[in-house]
């Protein structure tokens, strides 16, 4: 139990080992299976869609989901820091509407019956981001907790590892459709363990709740209309293009719905969706933009790469699976460690500066003018040592959702400010894979991926600038002020 930096004992940490232990691997294995959805998705969907004689609109697929991920991420937050005690049924309930959602699109009969359920697919994502990361704390303590949530990467890098190589194989022998028979029962696996998991009771949640107001529908609705705008405007360019009604009515809705929003967040302050405490919280806007820019980021190679293998280089979808797979190895090892330090110093600022932003822009920029810019002749072998490097800063865009807010977040704000943190990534992924969809669809998947590398090799500088700011907690600054002291009094009575 750790109590160094903990004055009053979280009742979720007087749970059982055993509870506490499956609690962590729903935690765990949620993390492995939604990755594997994730990089299945951009191998899955566009077979799907060549079988349907579908469209571009099989990219909405991957990105509608982030609607009712982006309004559950503060919304769960809200409701578990209200009521501390629903986290584990939350969490259940959450991973059986995903299983059945993925089993759905094992079975269905034309591309709209994959497309529309999406929208409560990745329902996961605050069951994971929002409440399983917030139990972990809340069972182990910050420093042990910080340890665990270290593990993430390691569960990202296998999912990364399980998801392309095993499902770019299950595609190209047993179809597009076998694949999600192996994911669902992987989610319907983290709901039974959920359910055997830590609990406490109504009573017991009171004394840790933090959050006694109530929630901001109308701008939940606000963000809803405005991103579903966004997404559905710049996915359907095939069928409403630039500039005809269709295309100028979605953009008027959007901008409306973001008016709307600015004027809501205006008149309700703290009681607003995204509330102003939490904003004024320098950790959490820095945090919440470094995620941002993380996963924005990340949706250039990870969405689109497998496609320009395929489509561009001409490869098989085995051989797209396995430079994927290259890109998980370092998670594998990396994560404990990037989490372990980043509980010993309190501090994701570093880490993010150096093993994320400036690293991730290296590797997009030599995947460009190495790879993209060469891809007639560029032996295949380049790609898989460019993605293994890639995998340290994966590790880090990982590990720093998971580990920093519950190490760099005031108790008081904890929960909210988590959720808001986490709610970066479904922004950065949503308008990303909304916005490189777009540019694809008018240039062309050659001329559309370079143009996507170099966007996003801008945005990961913006890691390193986001992270400068950080500031440690009071506690971590004693603790380190204590030890720079001791470490002086060491040295003057060695220099005696």
């Amino acid at each position: 139990m750790d109590t160094t930096l903990n004055a009053v004992t979280n009742p979720y940490e007087l749970n059982s080992p055993g509870r506490k232990q499956c609690s962590l691997l729903a935690v765990w294995i949620g993390v492995a299976s939604t990755i594997m959805i994730s990089m299945t998705a951009s191998l899955m969907l566009p077979i799907a869609a060549e079988e349907f004689g579908a469209g571009t609109e099989w990219s909405m697929g991957i990105s509608l989901g982030s609607v009712i991920s982006i309004v559950c991420m503060p919304l769960y937050g809200y409701l578990t820091a209200r009521n501390p005690h629903i986290k584990r049924p939350l969490f259940v309930i959450s991973f059986i509407i995903s299983g059945t959602v993925v089993l759905l699109r094992g079975v269905a009969p034309n591309m709209w019956v994959i497309i529309v359920p999406t929208l409560v697919l990745t329902i996961y994502s605050p069951a994971i981001y929002v409440i399983g990361y917030s139990l972990v704390r809340d069972m182990y303590g910050m420093k042990k907790g910080a340890q665990y949530l270290g593990f993430v990467a390691t569960m990202q890098g296998i999912g990364l590892l399980v998801g392309p190589v095993v499902g770019s194989m299950m595609i190209q022998n047993l179809g597009w459709r076998s694949v999600n028979f192996l994911i669902a029962p992987l989610l319907y696996l983290c709901a039974l363990l959920m359910f055997f998991g830590a609990r406490i009771t109504k009573e017991e949640g009171q004394t840790i709740a933090t959050s006694r107001g109530k929630f901001d529908y109308p701008g939940a609705i606000a963000v809803s209309v405005m991103l579903a705008s966004l997404i559905v405007m710049l996915s359907m360019t095939s069928f409403m293009p630039w500039g005809s009604p269709g295309n100028l009515a979605l953009i008027v809705i959007a901008i409306l719905s973001l008016i709307w929003l600015a004027s809501i967040v205006k008149k309700k302050g703290n009681d607003a969706f995204l509330p102003a405490p939490v904003l004024k919280d320098r950790n959490t806007r820095f945090l919440f933009l470094i995620n941002f820019c993380f996963t924005f980021s990340a949706m250039g190679m990870g969405a689109f790469l497998p496609s320009f293998l395929m489509y561009v280089m001409m490869k098989e979808p085995t051989t797209s699976g396995i430079a994927s797979a290259f890109y998980a190895v370092a998670g594998l090892f990396m994560g404990p460690i990037y989490g372990r330090i980043m509980a010993k110093t309190g501090t994701a600022r570093e880490t993010v500066m150096y093993s994320g932003g400036l690293l991730r822009c290296a590797v997009q920029l030599a995947m460009l003018f190495i790879v993209v810019m060469h891809h007639e002749t560029v032996p295949i072998y380049a790609v898989y040592i460019i993605m293994f490097v890639g995998g340290f800063y994966s590790a880090v865009g990982g590990v720093t959702p998971a580990v920093a807010p519950q190490v760099q977040l005031r108790e008081e704000i904890r929960p909210l400010g988590n959720s808001i943190i986490q709610l970066g990534a479904n922004f950065g992924s949503s308008v990303g894979i909304a916005i490189f969809s777009a540019v694809i669809a008018t240039v062309g998947l050659e001329q559309g991926f370079k143009t996507l590398l170099f966007i996003t090799s801008f945005i990961s500088i913006l890691d390193f600038v986001f992270a400068m700011p950080l500031k440690k907690l009071p506690e971590f600054e004693a603790i380190a002020e204590a030890k720079k002291a001791e470490k002086q009094a060491k040295k003057d009575a060695k220099n005696n």
